[in-house]
């Protein structure tokens, strides 16, 4: 265990509250991992059969959790949004 907020490995940093209070609790790198994707993804998701399916995967085990990011980063928050629509790099 790790604290994530800490680690450098993370090169985002997380955009929503919820993302942000799990990254001050202890956690692994794959559970940090899922949720600066599914963070990305419900800003600015990313075409493909794999992208989709690991959003799913991460969903179906965190619904609570899911369901708090999709809330927090509602359609209406776009940071990104011209840049997605040109395809901007992870």
């Amino acid at each position: 265990m790790l604290n994530c907020d800490l680690d450098a490995f993370i090169s985002a940093r997380p955009l929503s509250a919820t993302v942000r209070h799990m990254f001050a609790q202890p956690c692994d790198r794959s559970l940090a991992s899922d949720l600066l994707f599914l963070e990305r993804w419900e800003i600015c998701p990313v075409p493909g059969s794999a992208a989709a399916l690991r959003v799913s995967q991460i969903r179906r085990a965190n619904p609570e959790l899911a369901a708090a990011i999709r809330g927090e980063l509602a359609p209406g928050y776009r940071p990104w949004s011209a840049a997605c629509a040109k395809g901007m790099p992870d």
